[in-house]
C-alpha cells in the first residue's frame, strides 16, 4: 500500500504506473497493428469481434503481454520517484521486497487470462455476451526500507 500526503491545492497532475516505460513503448506497435486490422474489418466486411480477437494481430498483442512480464523468485528493489516543478527531498523512497516461489506461480497464472481480459474489453455491452471477468492473482509482498542509500 502506498500513501502519499499532499495538499490537493499544491498537486496538478498525479500520475502512479506500475510498468516499465518501455513495455509501452513497445505495446504501441503491436497495438497500432490490431488497431489497423480492426479499422480495416470495419471498413470492408464489418467487424466479428470473435474474428478479430483470433487475428494474428491480436494474438501478437496477447503474446507481447504475457511474454513481457518475467517475475522470478527473489529480492526486488523498489524505488519511489516523484517530479515536482519546486525542488524537496523525499525521506525513504527505496524499498525491498522479496517474492517466493509461490507467488510466482500465482502472478504466471495470470497470463492465462489475458485473451479473457481483452474479449471482454472488446465485448463490453454486447447484447447475449457473458463476461468472463478474470479474477487477476495478487501478490502483497511487505515492503522494508531498504538499507542501500536512498536515491536523489
Amino acid at each position: 500500500m502506498l500513501a502519499i500526503k499532499l495538499l490537493e491545492r499544491e498537486v496538478e497532475e498525479r500520475f502512479i504506473r506500475f510498468q516499465e516505460p518501455d513495455f509501452h513503448t513497445n505495446k504501441e506497435s503491436y497495438d497500432a497493428k490490431a488497431e489497423k486490422r480492426l479499422a480495416y474489418m470495419q471498413g470492408s466486411c464489418g467487424i466479428d469481434l470473435d474474428q478479430f480477437l483470433a487475428s494474428e494481430e491480436m494474438m501478437d498483442v496477447c503474446s507481447f503481454v504475457k511474454h513481457w512480464f518475467g517475475w522470478k523468485q527473489g529480492k526486488y528493489t523498489l524505488t519511489l520517484e516523484v517530479e515536482s516543478p519546486e525542488r524537496f527531498k523525499i525521506k525513504d523512497n527505496v524499498h525491498e521486497f522479496s517474492l517466493n516461489a509461490l507467488d510466482i506461480e500465482g502472478l504466471e497464472a495470470n497470463k492465462g487470462m489475458i485473451e479473457s481480459s481483452y474479449e471482454d474489453q472488446m465485448k463490453a455491452g454486447v447484447e447475449g455476451y457473458s463476461p468472463k471477468r478474470p479474477i487477476w492473482n495478487w501478490t502483497y509482498p511487505v515492503l522494508r526500507k531498504s538499507t542501500a542509500l536512498t536515491a536523489p
